[in-house]
């Protein structure tokens, strides 16, 4: 069972400003994951379905795109919430993203920030990609409550972790 954090966001821009967000805690472990992930997939196929994405195509992905994570931390006002709840991920992440690389994933990755850099780009008019704690928590727990199973709730979260630690969602120019 999920035992939800609470935490006071109040820095960055006037969203999530002075309010009350519920972090939500990752059961899973590494090798949990990395054992989902070697016996088929099919979590993150569900996960995909549910976020309705793009299946084919050719992917555009860059490394290129990237910035130092303490520099795009800064741009985003998430310097604490990565440390604090992302940060303790990275190895997840990366067993995330060479399960993504291997599988041909990356056309599916692309579609899902794309929707999602448009949903935050328009959240109350904002016109900007810039992130901050409040939405992406918003953004998390409205993706975990499309799903009924603990491990996928946990799945989707780690990837949405992984599009802000890839730079597939947030601001990353000054």
């Amino acid at each position: 069972m999920d035992k939800p954090l609470q935490n006071h966001s109040g820095s960055g821009d006037n969203v999530g400003r002075d309010k009350v967000v519920t972090l939500i805690p990752i059961s899973m472990d590494v090798g949990t994951l990395i054992n989902i992930l070697q016996d088929s997939g099919d979590s993150i196929k569900t996960i995909f379905d549910s976020m309705n994405v793009i299946k084919d195509g050719a992917s555009i992905y860059n490394s290129e795109i990237t910035i130092p994570i303490a520099k795009k931390n800064t741009i985003n006002d998430m310097t604490e919430y990565f440390d604090k709840y992302i940060k303790k991920h990275e190895a997840k992440l990366h067993a995330l993203h060479s399960f993504f690389q291997k599988n041909d994933y990356m056309i599916r990755i692309e579609s899902a920030a794309e929707n999602l850099r448009t949903n935050i780009f328009s959240v109350d008019n904002r016109k900007t990609d810039k992130l901050n704690v409040s939405l992406l928590n918003t953004i998390i727990q409205d993706h975990r409550k499309a799903l009924s199973k603990n491990k996928d709730k946990d799945i989707v979260q780690l990837i949405l972790y992984y599009l802000y630690r890839y730079c597939f969602i947030g601001e990353k120019e000054w």
